[in-house]
């Protein structure tokens, strides 16, 4: 029994020095990365590599005003469903008898991380957008954190299970059994919170408070092509008006123009009767 429970005691030194060095050596390459000796560019695609594996989780609430309640809806599933998302929980309140009695709806969506800025600006395009929210919490270190321990418990689970298989008597199968069933528990719960962590990573959550409205009062934000046109169509004015203001212009000095030129065809008359009696007088 004793040689038994040092062997355990053994076995779990060795584990939680294993996940320490893990986690130490994790640890040690974000201090590293820090460091300002580093050649920038080196520094800069470190950094890039190290964010595109970071662990990000992202929340957005939206409150929107709309007057067409009913269309929103179905135009907000539809594009839910487009993205690859889904809706964790929806609320709808109130039934359009009379233009007293405003609907509401509070909807908690999940959108894939990727498509969370195209569901945003769909939404900003067709709804006026009167608050947005966004949040975003790092958990890179706990997650690297549980995946240490996981990694210590399979070992120690491994190490437990050769252990039973070797044991003799019933009260050391017993104990062996009670220890190896903790920390099966144990590697179950932390292998649940990265589900949890990758679930709320891979989706965004977004929470719309959508409010009905007879009046806007802020404009709805006009989508790319919206932006497009309104610019060409600026554009196009602001070239317009040039040409006006060349042709206004021209026109306006005319008058002064007049006498200029009438003064240039009498210089210009005089000068070649001068050169022509010249050439006479010079034939001659």
């Amino acid at each position: 029994m004793k040689k038994i429970i040092c062997a355990l005691l053994l076995i779990t030194l060795c584990i939680c020095s294993v996940a320490c060095s893990k986690y130490e050596n994790y640890s040690s390459d974000i201090y590293d990365e820090a460091l300002p000796e580093k050649n920038e560019s080196i520094v800069d695609t470190e950094l890039g590599s190290t964010a595109s594996d970071r662990k990000i989780i992202e929340r957005i609430t939206m409150t929107v005003e709309t007057k067409t309640f009913d269309t929103l809806l179905e135009q907000i599933n539809s594009q839910i469903k487009e993205l690859d998302g889904y809706i964790q929980n929806s609320d709808v309140n109130g039934n359009k008898i009379d233009s007293d009695n405003y609907r509401y709806a509070n909807i908690v969506i999940r959108i894939p991380s990727k498509e969370t800025n195209n569901f945003s600006e769909f939404i900003a395009t067709n709804s006026a957008v009167t608050n947005k929210k966004v949040t975003t919490e790092d958990v890179t270190l706990s997650y690297v954190d549980i995946e240490s321990r996981i990694a210590a418990l399979e070992a120690e689970k491994t190490a437990l299970e050769q252990l039973l298989a070797s044991a003799s008597s019933v009260q050391d199968i017993v104990t062996i059994r009670a220890q190896l069933t903790d920390v099966i528990a144990s590697i179950e719960s932390y292998k649940s919170q990265l589900r949890v962590y990758d679930s709320l990573i891979a989706y965004s959550t977004i929470t719309l408070y959508i409010h009905e409205v007879d009046t806007i009062s802020v404009e709805p934000e006009p989508g790319t092509w919206q932006k497009i046109g309104t610019n060409l169509k600026n554009n196009f004015a602001g070239m317009w008006s040039a040409v006006k203001a060349v042709f206004i212009f021209f026109v306006s000095i005319i008058p002064y123009l007049i006498p200029q030129v009438i003064i240039a065809a009498v210089v210009i008359t005089i000068i070649k009767l001068a050169r022509a009696k010249k050439r006479k007088a010079e034939n001659k």
